[in-house]
């Protein structure tokens, strides 16, 4: 009997301690490695704004057919690259290293801000079964390093093009380029629409006509514990 008792106890007193140990693990937040965040910063030039991203658009089909099977065009984009130790900071780096497809090519851009409450700054990624394409993708973090917004703010392929300015007070207005395969092989570029997004006062990446989640420090703290915008 007394040998039943000292098992109980024994059970009871480890499944308090795992529960202890679970509580502490899930409602604190794990801090980010912020050596690796301040390298991961680095990789980004900081630029003067306003700040154009654009594409040298081919003129006629027979260029932009070459500039899609051209490995010139991907050896001469700047940029640092994005490498695994990385994916802490954009998780969709990790993620590719799971894909069947091979993981996607990452390169930093530009550093656009950097202050107290988040640094903002460009990214591209682009398919590793495509050369000629490529998405540029602006993301914010907050001060320890956790992502806080991410949205996609330039693209091209063939057909289409996205080219955003940001001014100095971080507002983005985005010009979507179609292209017109007309007579001879040339091409033309029709302006189809204007959109335009800003960064708020807490590094919310907000969208003309939506209205800001986070309006204080502490809703900002927990949105990012929520991870409300984890791609």
């Amino acid at each position: 009997m007394k040998t039943f008792k000292i098992a109980i106890f024994s059970i009871l007193t480890v499944g308090l301690c795992s529960f202890a140990l679970f509580n502490t693990t899930s409602s604190e937040e794990l801090p980010v490695d912020q050596e690796l965040y301040q390298k991961f910063l680095k990789t980004f030039d900081k630029v003067e704004l306003p700040y154009k991203i654009t594409f040298d658009k081919p003129k006629t089909t027979t260029e932009s057919l070459n500039r899609e099977h051209s490995l010139e065009s991907r050896k001469a984009e700047k940029g640092n690259d994005l490498d695994y130790e990385f994916s802490k900071f954009i998780p969709s780096i990790k993620r590719g290293y799971m894909s069947r497809m091979g993981p996607d090519e990452y390169k930093s851009d530009a550093l656009l801000t950097s202050n107290d409450l988040y640094s903002a700054v460009i990214y591209k990624k682009r398919p590793n079964y495509s050369i000629g394409f490529t998405k540029y993708v602006l993301a914010t973090f907050n001060s320890s390093g956790k992502l806080i917004s991410e949205r996609t703010i330039a693209y091209n392929n063939s057909d289409y093009y996205e080219e955003p300015t940001i001014d100095k007070n971080l507002n983005i207005k985005i010009a979507h380029y179609k292209a017109n395969h007309g007579k001879n092989k040339k091409i033309s570029y029709d302006l189809e629409k204007m959109e335009e997004m800003s960064i708020s006062k807490y590094g919310e990446i907000i969208a003309a006509g939506e209205t800001p989640n986070i309006n204080s420090p502490e809703e900002l703290n927990k949105a990012i514990q929520l991870d409300l915008w984890e791609d």
